[in-house]
């Protein structure tokens, strides 16, 4: 009797000894793909900053103001705005409304400008002036910075 007690001690050392060597082996597998997948997430935020490096996020114009037409609306918008302040040609590649709006506030506005630099200075001009009155809405320019960027 002791012999099969001894022999079934002996089996249930050597499982344990196999699930510790599994156990490890696992846990080496899980800190490699943890950092792996930590490098992946910073890798997609910096893609993700460098392809909002150009927009513009801008907030309060009535939803339908730009019609059909949203790329000649903001261009006229940011002349009308900034006028003869504005350095360079306000050049907008892309303007399009984001998310769901509501009657009390309405979508806001991504705008992707052709140069950097026509978007820098709109920026300065935007928290220069404070606050932005056009046809009897408070407009509000931002850079469109990534969820994860602290504001």
């Amino acid at each position: 009797m002791e012999s099969g007690a001894s022999q079934k001690l002996g089996d249930m050392e050597e499982g344990i000894t196999d699930m510790d060597c599994r156990v490890a082996l696992l846990e080496t597998a899980n800190g490699n793909l943890m950092k792996e997948n930590k490098e992946f997430k910073d890798k997609i935020e910096r893609m993700e900053i460098q392809s909002r490096k150009f927009n513009l996020r801008v907030i309060g114009l009535k939803t339908d103001i730009e019609k059909s037409d949203p790329i000649a609306f903001v261009t006229n918008f940011l002349k009308e705005v900034f006028g003869s302040e504005l350095s360079c040609e306000p050049a907008v590649g892309i303007a399009y409304r984001i998310g769901q709006g509501t009657d009390l506030r309405p979508r806001p506005m991504i705008v992707t400008m052709q140069r950097y630099q026509a978007k820098d200075a709109i920026l300065k001009l935007a928290r220069s002036k404070g606050e932005i009155l056009f046809r009897d809405m408070r407009v509000k320019i931002f850079p469109d910075i990534t969820p994860d960027i602290p504001r």
